[in-house]
């Protein structure tokens, strides 16, 4: 995808994987695969792109590989979603006695994090959707009074 000044562009990549073992910082070693997924053909001034993964699943087919690369893909999706449970939604500032209703509130809070998250996502990918797609007219109308912005003649996007 872009990012920064560098253009979305296609990837094609040549993928390597081998079972490796390493150190388990307790003099003994543990056995992982090694993953490498490095770019051909990268467009001239920009750097390849490289992947290395150490996971403890088994890849021994390319259709497995391709599968553990495209969990770690989505490993930044789950990133935002939990930062936006940390921070947007504040729940490590809850100051809740009983484990019963630390559940509740994050039952609630998961919920509004995953909501949040799929929208800024449909943003980001279709900025010019229509937001009555997605907002009742109270919720559009309640984010411009509590934003104390006025109403745009115009259904906002």
């Amino acid at each position: 995808p872009t990012r920064g000044t560098q253009k979305a562009r296609a990837v094609r990549q040549q993928l390597w994987a081998r079972v490796v073992e390493i150190g388990d910082g307790k003099r003994g070693r543990i056995s992982v695969t090694c993953i490498v997924a490095r770019e051909v053909g990268a467009p001239a001034g920009s750097k390849p792109l490289e992947w290395r993964l150490l996971t403890n699943r088994e890849a021994s087919t390319a259709e497995q590989v391709v599968e553990l690369i495209d969990w770690y893909r989505a490993r930044w999706e789950i990133e935002i979603y939990f930062h936006v449970l940390k921070n947007g939604c504040e729940v490590e500032t809850l100051q809740l006695g009983a484990i019963d209703r630390v559940e509740r509130a994050l039952a609630l809070f998961m919920v509004v994090a995953w909501r949040v998250t799929y929208l800024m996502r449909l943003g980001r990918n279709c900025p010019d959707l229509d937001a009555t797609l997605f907002f009742s007219a109270d919720e559009i109308r309640g984010t411009y009074l509590l934003s104390k912005t006025p109403k745009p003649t115009q259904s906002p996007r």
